[in-house]
This record gives structure tokens, C-alpha cells and sequence, in this order.
């Protein structure tokens, strides 16, 4: 007896954050095991994961439809983000780099996206290619498979830009159509009879690939909130009560709320290994741990008095803790117009220590922009952030971390 194949299940959305995830990240830089490039056609601004695993997290608007529409993928849906996805036919996927990595599993893969508007073409299990025609007797124009075709005696006929006249004698030209075709080659007999239309579209039912616990969904939800720049807390959560993502998302909020990071150490994993989601997921949370706590480091400190426009250095030194600075700008019209950003508070002690978020992935400091400390005016220190490139729009959402000292802004005094 044979022991049938392993299903192979593909979230194309989530290789594509895998890639990002390890190619962006701080840690461990070596790593080489990085899976093979997806397209971002893969991608649901509303998706469960780009709430995950984009630092920029902006979900567009859902987009309006009947509410109960069988075309309708979203009113499944009773979340703010779309956790549920759905299964793919494979002979509707556009992005041919999937297909060609499922050929060695192709009969025992299933590949599944964001039930989302977005992919609904591709949900269709019907296997058909023709749009539906308010005359039943007239070659069909809606999704039919080969057996209605069949049944009302449906025959193939070369395109209509061949003539009668140069058609071989050795080749039969009308014979019975057993897979859809396209419109040109079908030909009907009118006097047949006409059997109903099967159903339009076949549509998989959604799934939730992730199987999310409630205690998920509640740490999912403050996530949200919290990304869409909503008021948030952590108040009578019990963390070793929580499952494996809803930890991640904790430690998350904690670190960027309350600056904490006492529930994570990097003796012991979070992740066992046996949730994909769950393993990526602490790398990224890994990730942005090491952003801010990188930027807290100790400084040799020599406090400072702006004199008649001139800034005097008191001859005492203190060693003082940076603080890390993180801010999320959505890039306005002026901003784009200047070509840059002004910060004037908690300016940035060292260039070296901004980071920028585009997208989700950590954007190339002097390559794509770059940092300027003006201290012109002793007592109004600006930071200029310069865009190099064209990457940068009206609307974009960029998330920005940096390392500052408290005791930055100087003290004016009068003169003697």
C-alpha cells in the first residue's frame, strides 16, 4: 500500500513577508536560506498580515458590494482586517513564478489568498471561460464547463478569418467540444435543444488557515488600533495566559508603549518551531526590538547654555541613557513640494541611529534619504530629513525611530 502524497498549502501573501522579514533585518544579516521572490500582487492592504508585518500599515477603504452578493469575498468577513482566505484554481493564477514552483506538487497543492474583492477571479472552481447572454440559444458568454457545451451539441469550427476554400481536405474541422474554448471557435446548433446554465461561479468556502484563538483575536484587534493610531492599552492583559501570537503582539505594544521589554529574553523563544506564522512573526518582533533598543545606549554628556547666540559647554560631564523616538508622519503635500521632513522635537543625536520605515522593509539611509542636523540657530536646532529619491509621496506613511537626549534643547540666558 502506498502512502498518498503530503498536501502542500501556499500563502503566497505570507512568503512574501518572509522575504521581507529576513532580507530587512538587523539580526543575523548572514542568513542565506531566503525563499524565492514573490510578487506584491499577492498582497491585501487588509489582509491579517500586512497588520502583522507592516510597520506602515495602512488599509485602504472596503470597497462597496451588495452585502450577501455571492461575488461579495468580504461580508464574510467581522473583523476590521481579513484573516479568512480562500482556496485558488490554479488554472486562474496570473503570477506564472507560483505556478512554476507548485509544478513538482501540482496535484497535491492548494495555493490560497485574502478573501478579498481583489482575488475574486481567481476563486472560481467552475472551470469556465464564457460570460452569461440573456439568450440561452446563442453561444454562451458567461463561465459554462465542457458539459453543458456538450450536452447542446456544441462543435468546434476554425476562426472566421479562415475560408472555406482553404481548408485541407485531411483535417476534420467540426467535432464536439469536451474543454472550453474561446468564442470564435464555438458554433451551435440552433434547433437543439437548450439545457439551463450551471451556476456562474463556483466560490471554495473561506478559511482560517491561521487558526486564530480568541486571545489572538483580542491582541490582533489592540494591534490595529494601535497601528491606525488609535488610543490603546495593555491594562489586565495576563501575558503567560496568552497563546504564542498573542504573546508576540504583547511584547510588541510593550516595547513601543512602555518602552518594556521584560516578557522577552533571548534565552528562551516564544515560537516552538511548529507555527510558520508564529516563527516569522517573533523574527519579526525580534527585529524591532533590536531597532530600539539599539538606539538606547549610554553617551558621555556635557550640558550646555546658548549665550548671546553662542553655545557654552559647562566643563562637567554626565553619562546619560539615549532615548529612543518613534513617530509615524504621513507625507503631506508640503512635505512632498520641500522634498523633506522637519523634526524640531527630540532632535536626533547621531544620523547613524535613524531608521526609516517604508512599506513595511527599512529603507537605505543616504541612498534614499538622508539626515541633516542644522544648528544655526543655537536655540531652535532642526533636523532635516532629505528625500534622494522619487519613492516618496502624498499619502505614503513612514515610520520613524531614532535615539535623542532628554537634555538636548539649551537654555537661553541673558547676556552679561
Amino acid at each position: 500500500m502506498t502512502e498518498s502524497p503530503r498536501q502542500i498549502f501556499l500563502i503566497p501573501e505570507l512568503n512574501f513577508w518572509m522575504i521581507k522579514t529576513l532580507k530587512s533585518s538587523p539580526v543575523n544579516p548572514n542568513y542565506h536560506k531566503i525563499p524565492s521572490d514573490i510578487s506584491d500582487f499577492w498582497r491585501e492592504s487588509r489582509s491579517v498580515l500586512e497588520l502583522l508585518f507592516n510597520e506602515n500599515f495602512n488599509p485602504e477603504s472596503t470597497p462597496s458590494s451588495s452585502s450577501g452578493s455571492i461575488t461579495d469575498m468580504e461580508s464574510i468577513n467581522d473583523k476590521p482586517y481579513i484573516y479568512k482566505y480562500r482556496k485558488c484554481n490554479l488554472l486562474l493564477i496570473p503570477d506564472k513564478n507560483v505556478l512554476r514552483r507548485t509544478q513538482m506538487y501540482r496535484w497535491n497543492a492548494l495555493i490560497f489568498a485574502a478573501s478579498s474583492n481583489k482575488f475574486a477571479t481567481m476563486f472560481d472552481m467552475s472551470n469556465t471561460h464564457f460570460d452569461q447572454s440573456p439568450n440561452p440559444t446563442q453561444p454562451p458568454t458567461n463561465p459554462v464547463d465542457a458539459s453543458w457545451l456538450d450536452e447542446n451539441q456544441v462543435t468546434m469550427r476554425l476562426p472566421t478569418d479562415v475560408n472555406e476554400a482553404d481548408r485541407s481536405p485531411y483535417i476534420t474541422y467540426k467535432s464536439n467540444i469536451y474543454t472550453p474554448g474561446s468564442y470564435p471557435l464555438v458554433d451551435m446548433d440552433q434547433n437543439a435543444p437548450v439545457n439551463p446554465l450551471p451556476p456562474s461561479v463556483i466560490y471554495p468556502p473561506p478559511e482560517d488557515p491561521f487558526q486564530f484563538s480568541e486571545q489572538d483575536f483580542m491582541m490582533l484587534d489592540i494591534l490595529y488600533d494601535y497601528k491606525l493610531g488609535y488610543p490603546v492599552t495593555l491594562n489586565g492583559i495576563v501575558f503567560p495566559d496568552l497563546t504564542c501570537i498573542a504573546k508576540l503582539i504583547y511584547i510588541y505594544l510593550d516595547a513601543f508603549l512602555n518602552n518594556s521589554f521584560v516578557y522577552y529574553s533571548d534565552d528562551q523563544t516564544i515560537s516552538d518551531g511548529s507555527n510558520i506564522l508564529c516563527t516569522l512573526f517573533e523574527k519579526h518582533v525580534i527585529n524591532m526590538i533590536y531597532h530600539l533598543k539599539q538606539r538606547q545606549y549610554g553617551v558621555i554628556w556635557k550640558d550646555q547654555y546658548v549665550i548671546s547666540d553662542r553655545i557654552v559647554e559647562i566643563n562637567v560631564n554626565d553619562f546619560l541613557i539615549m532615548k529612543k523616538e518613534t513617530k509615524r508622519i504621513t507625507i503631506t503635500e508640503e512635505m512632498f513640494v520641500n522634498n523633506e521632513i522637519l523634526i524640531t522635537e527630540n532632535i536626533p543625536w547621531d544620523r547613524r541611529d535613524f531608521v526609516i520605515y517604508q512599506d513595511g522593509v527599512v529603507i537605505e539611509q543616504d541612498k534614499d534619504y538622508t539626515v541633516v542636523i542644522d544648528f544655526s540657530d543655537p536655540n531652535k536646532p532642526i533636523a532635516h530629513v532629505h528625500f534622494i529619491t522619487d519613492i516618496f509621496l502624498p499619502g505614503d506613511i513612514l515610520e520613524l525611530i531614532w535615539s535623542h537626549i532628554d537634555p538636548y534643547s539649551p537654555i537661553s540666558q541673558p547676556d552679561e
